[in-house]
């Protein structure tokens, strides 16, 4: 499956969040222009990602293929590894994940860097990965941009009380 990547902004108004598709050119000069033009970058915390997963997780009924953290701690890694590894056998265990990850952020002893998440829509694979950075990787398919409008819409909700 290929890869395209979009970067989240804040539109030059303030007023909502723009997936911007990043097309064959440099990260740092595709963000430099959309800064000229108006826009304002966005760091999604660790609390909003974890609003997104539970969104996803619920209203998508997505897969969680992956947690990744800023600090590399192994141990806790394999912890998570094997939490997120019992969620996907028995979705009953997401409570446990959720709990664990809100008092990990509450406590900001611990901050996510990346999520990815895989579903089905139409039979169609939905595969997206989520960065602290406001990147998205997406699978690309016919259907992937309403599934990206939907994490975006999510994350707006998170933040527009911010701006």
């Amino acid at each position: 499956m290929d890869f395209n990547q979009y970067k989240l902004l804040i539109n030059s108004g303030n007023t909502g969040i723009e997936a911007m598709k990043i097309d064959r050119t440099d990260y740092y000069s595709f963000v430099r222009a959309k800064i000229n033009e108006g826009h304002s970058q966005i760091i999604i915390s660790s609390s909003i990602m974890l609003q997104v997963l539970r969104k996803m997780f619920v209203e998508k009924k997505a897969k969680i293929v992956s947690i990744d953290f800023i600090e590399d701690d192994y141990d806790y890694l394999e912890q998570m590894n094997n939490l997120i590894a019992s969620v996907n056998k028995d979705r009953d265990y997401f409570y446990d994940l959720m709990e664990e990850l809100s008092f990990l952020s509450e406590q900001e002893s611990v901050e996510i860097k990346n999520i990815r998440i895989k579903y089905r829509k139409n039979e169609k694979p939905i595969d997206l990965s989520l960065s602290v950075n406001g990147l998205i990787k997406a699978g690309e398919n016919e259907i992937v941009g309403g599934e990206i409008s939907f994490m975006v819409d999510s994350i707006w909700e998170n933040v527009k009380t911010w701006i």
